[in-house]
């Protein structure tokens, strides 16, 4: 689950509305996720003032789900998986933080590629997964687990969080090479599907700016968009991305959106604060954008009513267009 703040909170209800829209009727899915945990890891605030902060997602909001002072929303709804996670019945490994300091730590929930799962295999519908993180050098590792020896089993974990029994699913994939590097071997896993799915969750976005280790250029997000489209399948492009300095997001939002538009002729970019999730579409299906905004906003909306705090501000930029609250 990473870091208890806002920008978690919206990354997770994107990428699984997101899946619920445009994969609701495929019949095969891939998904590929890099800068992947593990599926499941602790939670954690850096700060004691972090909490304040995120009153809509922090650990006292998680652990009220865990003790049912807060009750969960409706079967295959966000909180519903959260807190088959936050239980983890079948006691599946929880990967902790490894950086240094770190004000709270505790509980535990799941990453994208597991919501991901969760929300197919609920449906009894089947999917492919593809992790890359850096392989024993993750920010989530310790006692001989880490993405390397966890990823592969993501299909495994939804299944023992569903309480099912029988066979092992496949083995998911798993690739340690560090992003961008790693993007031919995306494209080398990927076979022909009805829809595949990529998500990007690197510190940041950085767009034409000067790129670091941990954070996504225009460069990379272009080749990985590129090799997401591959052959006979429906792609969406998902990115968590974050700025504090304001001035700059407008033209943030205009490259993001820029990348790869021959290809991705559409893009929604969600924003929260600092945070905003990217998502990448290759045509400009009007219905398919609404589908996705409501999809999403209804999401956010729902999960501040169930937590008791203010809907807040949940801004959509369309096509590039920064849009003002």
């Amino acid at each position: 689950m990473a870091r208890l703040n806002h920008g978690t909170l919206l990354e997770n209800l994107v990428v699984l509305e997101v899946t619920r829209v445009v994969a609701a009727d495929a019949t095969t899915l891939e998904f590929a996720h890099a800068f992947a945990m593990p599926p499941l890891t602790e939670a954690w605030h850096k700060t004691k003032e972090e909490p304040g902060k995120n009153p809509r997602f922090n650990m006292a909001t998680t652990k009220a789900f865990l003790t049912g002072t807060i009750a969960v929303g409706a079967p295959r709804s966000y909180s519903s998986f959260l807190l088959a996670c936050l239980r983890n019945a079948p006691a599946l490994p929880i990967v902790p933080y490894a950086g240094q300091p770190v004000h709270e730590r505790g509980l535990c929930g799941p990453n994208g590629s597991l919501l991901a799962t969760l929300l197919r295999r609920s449906a009894g519908q089947n999917i492919r997964i593809w992790a890359n993180d850096l392989a024993q050098s993750g920010r989530y590792r310790g006692a001989g687990y880490d993405a390397a020896s966890q990823c592969p089993y993501t299909s495994d974990h939804a299944r023992a969080l569903f309480g099912q029994l029988g066979p092992s699913a496949p083995a998911d994939v798993f690739c340690g090479h560090a992003f961008p590097q790693s993007v031919s071997g995306m494209a080398a896993w990927s076979n022909p599907c009805d829809v595949r799915i990529g998500f990007l969750d690197p510190d940041t976005y950085v767009g034409m700016g000067r790129l670091e280790p941990g954070k996504v250029d225009s460069a990379g997000h272009t080749a990985w968009l590129n090799a997401l489209r591959g052959q006979r399948a429906f792609a969406a492009g998902i990115m968590f991305f974050a700025s504090q300095h304001a001035p700059g997001r407008p033209a943030l939002v205009a490259r993001f959106h820029a990348d790869d538009f021959a290809a991705y002729q559409r893009s929604i970019v969600f924003r929260h604060g600092n945070y905003m999730v990217g998502v990448k579409l290759p045509n400009q299906d009007s219905d398919l954008t609404n589908r996705i905004i409501a999809a999403v906003r209804d999401a956010w909306i729902q999960w501040a009513d169930l937590v008791g705090t203010d809907r807040g501000t949940l801004s959509v930029d369309v096509d590039g267009q920064y849009s003002v609250p």
